[in-house]
């Protein structure tokens, strides 16, 4: 018996699609639950001694939102501060500044049980150099999706 080429690759290409969508369908067990595109961390970046979020941040955040509430995600508030001024200083100025930005999410539609706050203060910053351009990058709140 002679079989073409033809029907060994229909066969192949059969048994390939039957395989995919096999495994398509069955989840493994612990899996987590499939959630939509995970929403991009969003960091936003203050003036000496303010919390006010700036302007410049609201179209990042209305994304940020947006990306949360059809994921069905959380977000946590991460606050940060220069180093200048007293680590007492810096921790509630980076308090302050956290609770800014999870204010504004609140007011965009995210859930408040959604959101949490912590503040690090002095001690994380992403620039050590003491210039003002590094402490400008250190007066910070990052939002980062759960």
């Amino acid at each position: 018996m002679r079989v073409g080429w033809s029907s060994l690759l229909s066969g192949v290409a059969l048994v390939a699609v039957a395989a995919t969508s096999v495994h398509a369908e069955t989840p493994a067990p612990d899996a987590p639950p499939m959630r939509a595109k995970p929403c991009d961390p969003v960091t936003v970046l203050f003036e000496p001694d303010q919390a006010t979020v700036p302007a410049s941040a609201q179209l990042a955040l209305e994304q940020l939102a947006t990306c949360l509430m059809a994921a069905g995600g959380s977000v946590t508030i991460e606050g940060h501060a220069e180093e200048r001024g007293t680590p007492e200083y810096a921790l509630a100025s980076a308090e302050r500044r956290a609770k800014a930005v999870a204010k504004a999410l609140g007011a965009l539609g995210v859930q408040a049980g959604r959101i949490r706050t912590r503040s690090y203060g002095q001690e994380k910053p992403v620039c050590t150099e003491p210039t003002e351009a590094c402490r400008a990058k250190n007066r910070r709140a990052e939002a980062i999706p759960n």
